[in-house]
């Protein structure tokens, strides 16, 4: 049924940012994580859409709770973006890689920014285990917004009812599967498991996970 798979990146292929890697970003905006997390995302679409640079975002970031950054400081943040998204969850990898030997095509599909984007080109050579590679900032579009999904079934040359999309978003799911692709929301790898032979679909994942950093 299916001949090609979308990886979300953030949350799916990593894992979530540890409670501690935010610790002193919190501490320099004198916020608590839960305000953070609701600051991080309130611009992150035009961030990962490349409609800003990382400057303007902490910026932004630093208007919203009444604080002045230094460019140390802008710098230090932008550094400390990128790290706290780096632990990779290598269970999907290795998943990836049973695809691929299988027979499927494979891409990221991941909303980020032009930074972190330019990091992942050239620090990290593990994005060439899929076919191709799928970065909102490069195409102007993100999740889940139907052009993006677009795009991909066209590099993939599949149709919607050959692809098969993994995101941890219920929102990128649920648009992924109004434009006909069958969609799972992911939860951990024993869940995406489950659902997976559920559908019958004949490549599956471990059921735990294992992380290193990129």
């Amino acid at each position: 049924m299916f001949k090609s798979v979308l990886v979300d990146y953030g949350l799916v292929l990593c894992s979530a940012p540890a409670k501690k890697s935010i610790e002193e970003i919190v501490q320099i905006f004198g916020i608590d994580h839960s305000t953070f997390w609701t600051l991080y995302e309130r611009n992150r679409g035009v961030y990962d859409r490349g409609d800003l640079d990382g400057e303007e975002y902490w910026q932004r970031f630093a208007e919203d709770t009444r604080r002045t950054l230094d460019q140390a400081q802008i710098d230090w943040l932008r550094r400390r973006d990128i790290e706290m998204w780096s632990q990779l969850e290598e269970d999907m990898l290795l998943w990836v890689d049973q695809l691929r030997a299988a027979g499927y095509q494979t891409s990221i599909l991941s909303n980020l920014n032009k930074e972190f984007t330019r990091h992942m080109r050239t620090k990290c050579d593990w994005i060439h285990r899929f076919d191709f590679q799928v970065f909102s900032a490069e195409i102007g579009r993100i999740k889940p917004e139907p052009e993006i999904y677009q795009h991909c079934l066209k590099l993939l040359g599949s149709t919607p009812e050959e692809t098969l999309f993994i995101d941890d978003r219920e929102s990128n799911v649920a648009a992924a599967r109004a434009q006909g692709i069958a969609s799972i929301r992911f939860h951990s790898p024993g869940q995406l498991r489950e659902e997976l032979e559920a559908i019958g679909f004949p490549v599956l994942p471990m059921a735990t996970r294992s992380t290193k950093t990129t």
